[in-house]
């Protein structure tokens, strides 16, 4: 039974379109599609890199000029620049592998015997692709109102009799020549690389978003599979056409074993691939929204709702993943809730001994870390917005 018009990466149906239009996912093209897709990848990343480098140096000079001039370019650019570490990991052959994992584990859940396994599953889906799309309007309306401020400036200035040279850009970047004399191409310049910014800033952070979802949905799977092993274990039977024996029990009980087990393999993947780059956004997300704050309190008009949407962007992604590492740090330790809560006095002592190690093991929590600085959770999520109340405290002793 597969899920309604999604025969396959039901979980991943979005990520995988959005992936493929900045050229970071694993596509299975040969010959001179995969040329031409491969380029193009390499193309487009080097030009995002090289603008976030341009940025880097607008922010250095900055940094001797004011405060303010400072945050107006650092905010936006570690957002820029987080997002280059994100896309090198996720074309990396360790990530690559999780998809797999994922795909060759979603093609079995798709075919199960349990209805309900497959609810649970979509549910999870479903709440991914509701926030992948809530974020996707907050990143876009943002993105948006940044395109279209130096314009609408710009048209302003064109009625002004006594119009300034200067001229505004989308965001602040350093260039070889003179901004003001050829502003179209510098708006021009920076308008290409800031649409691949935003496809970075979303595309990765919601793909990375919605694998550790998947992971939840996994465990809330296995969760139901123990609570309810008499029944699905009468289910899996029928499906296999065998008897309901002791030893059949033994073999479903197995199975389930392995699933934990890859389940927890699947965590330690994904741990592997993202702890670098949990540890930058957490050492640097208390910073970056400090700045948009600074902004917002020293802006005003158009430009103070973009860095306020932007704002709002960021704020919902940390609290997606640091929500959903608290959720897989606590569904992990409820599978050994779940089978105390089944009717485990029933069965058969040698099943009851094999239940009781996958309880031990489970009171051992699966977590994603924050580097060496912890684990993700909604303590780590308080711990950035007290940082973030430092940070304007000394800003405003610096002023």
């Amino acid at each position: 039974m597969n899920p309604k018009g999604h025969s396959s990466n039901y979980h991943m149906s979005y990520g995988k379109q959005y992936m493929t239009v900045l050229g970071l996912w694993p596509v299975t093209y040969t010959g001179v599609k995969k040329t031409l897709y491969d380029s193009y990848f390499k193309v487009s990343f080097a030009y995002f890199c090289l603008f976030v480098i341009t940025q880097l140096i607008e922010a250095a000079i900055n940094l001797h000029k004011s405060l303010g001039a400072f945050a107006s370019v650092i905010g936006v650019t570690l957002g820029y620049a987080t997002c280059v570490l994100k896309a090198h990991i996720i074309k990396s052959d360790k990530f690559v592998n999780v998809i797999h994992l994922i795909e060759e584990n979603e093609q079995e859940i798709t075919k199960s015997y349990d209805e309900n396994i497959i609810e649970i599953y979509e549910k999870c889906n479903r709440f991914s692709k509701k926030f992948e799309l809530i974020f996707l309007a907050f990143v876009l309306s943002g993105a948006s109102l940044y395109y279209a401020e130096p314009i609408m400036e710009e048209k302003m200035q064109t009625q002004n009799i006594t119009r300034s040279t200067a001229h505004n850009l989308i965001v602040s970047s350093w260039f070889p020549f003179d901004r003001n004399e050829h502003y179209w191409i510098a708006y021009t310049i920076q308008f290409v690389a800031c649409i691949y910014g935003t496809g970075y800033i979303f595309f990765t952070q919601a793909f990375c978003l919605s694998i550790l979802r998947y992971i939840v949905g996994q465990l809330e799977i296995m969760c139901y599979l123990f609570k309810n092993f008499s029944a699905t274990s009468r289910m899996f039977m029928a499906a296999k056409h065998l008897a309901f024996t002791e030893k059949n029990q033994e073999l479903f009980l197995k199975t389930l074993i392995q699933k934990h087990q890859i389940c927890i393999k699947l965590v330690e993947e994904v741990n592997a691939c993202l702890k670098t780059v949990i540890l930058l956004d957490f050492g640097i997300s208390s910073f970056q929204l400090a700045m948009l704050v600074y902004q917002l309190l020293h802006l005003s008009g158009f430009k103070q709702i973009a860095v306020f949407t932007f704002f709002l962007a960021t704020n919902i992604q940390l609290c997606f993943l640091y929500w959903n590492g608290n959720e897989i740090f606590y569904k992990s330790q409820e599978i050994a809730t779940s089978i105390q809560e089944s009717d485990w006095n029933t069965y058969p002592t040698k099943l009851v001994k094999m239940m009781l190690l996958v309880m031990v093991r489970a009171q051992k929590p699966v977590r994603l870390n924050i580097g060496p600085m912890g684990n993700v959770q909604i303590s780590a999520l308080f711990q950035i917005y007290k940082a973030i109340y430092s940070y304007l405290c000394l800003f405003a002793n610096t002023e």
